[in-house]
């Protein structure tokens, strides 16, 4: 947020109390409750917590509102939000199912890794199966390499780059084998390529490997 951002946001609630209530407020613009929110965040006003769930599942809602409810819910770690993260994956906005994978990835557990993956193997917008993958490499769980090691082949480009940033996360050799198929893939993604974000996975499990085959009694003395 940019100084001018906090200056109006100040301007409209000059209190937290004020702050609450424009983040309540659905007559409120969207840009206005999001600055309000941030504000809460930064405050780490717990105040707000059992109604993150009702406003992430708030219509209409949009995208920037959204995305600082969610923002919110992993610094302020509300209870018993997964069900309303999972049920968001069924949502028809990509935008909703994009943010619940993001969430998931900070939700944790079992249950979120194999939402994930059926997320990354089956859902028709590449930005949501992105980030299925980003948010698999964020779980780091090795459950998920098998699935990863599919979306290298995506049709996508954005998604092969993040499951192989994801697999670089991961820290599987296993995956190796696969990533090599993929060093030479030349399609751009956030001002590099494919085949960039696969070779530095590759050079980081290659260290891996190394440091696994080195045993204490391998070990050079110093």
């Amino acid at each position: 947020m940019t100084e001018r951002q906090i200056t109006a946001a100040l301007r409209e609630a000059s209190t937290v109390e004020g702050f609450r209530a424009v983040a309540r407020n659905r007559r409120c613009s969207a840009a206005s409750r999001a600055r309000a929110l941030w504000v809460l965040r930064l405050l780490n006003d717990g105040s707000v917590r059992t109604e993150l769930a009702a406003l992430l599942t708030e219509r209409p809602s949009s995208p920037l509102l959204l995305w600082e409810v969610a923002k919110t819910i992993v610094a302020l770690r509300p209870p018993h939000i997964s069900a309303t993260v999972h049920r968001m994956l069924r949502e028809k906005a990509s935008s909703s199912r994009e943010i619940a994978a993001w969430l998931l990835g900070f939700v944790g557990g079992n249950a979120s890794n194999v939402l994930l993956k059926t997320v990354l193997a089956e859902d028709e917008d590449a930005a949501v199966r992105a980030q299925a993958a980003e948010s698999l490499g964020t779980l780091c769980s090795k459950r998920s390499v098998p699935a990863l090691v599919g979306a290298l082949r995506d049709r996508s480009a954005r998604v092969r780059f993040y499951a192989a940033h994801a697999l670089a996360e991961i820290g599987d050799t296993a995956a190796l084998a696969a990533l090599h198929t993929r060093r030479n893939d030349r399609a751009n993604v956030n001002a590099t390529t494919v085949g960039s974000e696969v070779r530095r996975a590759i050079r980081k499990l290659n260290a891996v490997s190394r440091r696994s085959a080195m045993s204490p009694r391998q070990t050079p003395e110093s």
